[in-house]
């Protein structure tokens, strides 16, 4: 049988263990009969975080990048650049879930889209964790940082429904046009209910701050679309969000559904008027 040149790479990977040069690693295969031609290409092919995974053919057969999914190609990763670049066999537990996304028309860039520590917290998030740190709760500052990871973790919602995300917006906050990709989160429009809840449709992607305003009722979208927000954001820096137009997505099917959006309208606008009502009853 065969073997492609990433599949020996690969092999002298495990062999060699540890963090192995190209030339080192290129070295094993020579001794085992096998010349690689151009390391740097074949490296590229495996290596998670290496910009050039994606050029010409190579993974093409992939339309999905996370490195989540037991690939046989997410294989290595790279440390340092030029003279001192190495590689090591990649785990997620250290090296965080990467992925792929479309920076401009057939130019796909790879990111980090789970760190190694909110990874950890996600794997670590207990069913019974309240949905707040109690102000009186008196704990170590190990065990703050902890809570303060999960409870981003659950932010970030499932790592499937936030990568969909990322690509249907380009890697774009939907309503500020932020384009961090470490601060930009997958919202639910209706609220979570289970797996059916993680359709793309049924999501936006938004800057941190933003998804609070919108899961808070704060922001919402009218029925073009186009982003409202609360009168308690008057003369706020968020104001100039009024009236904008949520970003579109890629593909037009990905857009949100129209009754997910009125769902979270009537929500939000209920939440508006009982704090009008308080505002008036709070007046002189």
């Amino acid at each position: 049988m065969a073997i492609f040149q990433y599949e020996m790479l690969t092999r002298a990977m495990h062999a060699l263990g540890g963090r192995q040069s190209l030339s080192a690693l290129q070295q094993w295969c020579s001794e085992q009969g096998t010349t690689l031609g151009d390391a740097h290409a074949v490296a590229s092919v495996i290596t998670v975080n290496d910009r050039n995974r994606f050029q010409g053919n190579r993974n093409s057969h992939r339309t999905i990048f996370r490195s989540d999914l037991n690939d046989p190609k997410d294989v290595l990763y790279r440390r340092g650049v030029g003279r001192t670049k190495t590689y090591e066999l990649y785990d997620p537990a250290t090296h965080g879930i990467w992925d792929g996304m479309e920076v401009s028309p057939g130019k796909i860039f790879p990111f980090c889209l789970v760190e190694p520590e909110l990874l950890q917290a996600m794997e670590d998030f207990p069913a019974d964790l309240p949905a707040t740190v109690q102000p009186d709760e008196a704990a170590p500052d190990e065990d703050s940082r902890k809570k303060a990871l999960r409870l981003i973790a659950q932010r970030e919602g499932a790592v499937a429904f936030r990568s969909d995300l990322i690509r249907a917006y380009s890697g774009t906050c939907a309503i500020t046009g932020c384009s961090v990709v470490d601060i930009l989160e997958a919202a639910h429009i209706k609220p979570y209910r289970g797996a059916a809840s993680n359709a793309v449709n049924n999501g936006i992607l938004l800057r941190a701050d933003a998804h609070t305003l919108f899961d808070k009722g704060l922001i919402w979208l009218d029925e073009s679309l186009s982003v409202v927000i609360s009168r308690r954001l008057a003369g706020s820096e968020y104001a100039v969000f009024s009236g904008r137009a949520l970003a579109a997505t890629r593909v037009a099917s990905d857009q949100p559904l129209p009754e997910n959006v009125a769902s979270h309208r009537a929500f939000a606008v209920a939440l508006e008027n009982r704090r009008r009502q308080e505002d008036e009853d709070l007046s002189p």
